[in-house]
């Protein structure tokens, strides 16, 4: 169960046994499958922290850009907004904006699902 979704026998080892942690420091006698997701719940948070937290300055704008429009309720946008919106961060905060050849037939949408995480949508065409 602890590594289900990734098939990895380390990953399970090392869920069970932060579980057991978890279990141990709550008084539980028995490491249940509750335990185990608030471990992958944590460790799935910090692995997505530690990947922010190791962007570029360039990319940190880029999703400043994205996650701007989401919370103006303005996704999914296409990737020229995206652009737009970047190049107005860069140049309000005084910082050279990155140039990006946009390929019109590779052109994709940004929008983002339910977790709040960022997912490329197939071009549908409007622009």
């Amino acid at each position: 169960m602890a590594a289900q979704d990734k098939g990895s026998a380390r990953q399970s080892i090392q869920y069970l046994y932060k579980g057991g942690e978890l279990a141990s420091n709550s008084d539980d006698g028995t490491v249940t499958e509750e335990h185990i997701r608030e471990v992958e719940a944590v460790i799935e948070f910090n692995n997505i922290e530690r990947g922010i937290r190791d962007l570029t300055t360039q990319d940190h704008l880029a999703l400043t850009a994205i996650v701007s429009l989401e919370v103006d309720e303005e996704t999914p946008v296409r990737t020229k907004q995206v652009y737009a919106k970047y190049a107005d961060i860069t140049s309000y905060i005084g910082v050279i904006t990155a140039f990006v050849r946009i390929n019109c037939d590779a052109e994709r949408s940004w929008s983002f699902s339910k977790s709040q995480s960022a997912r490329c949508c197939e071009r549908d065409g409007a622009e």
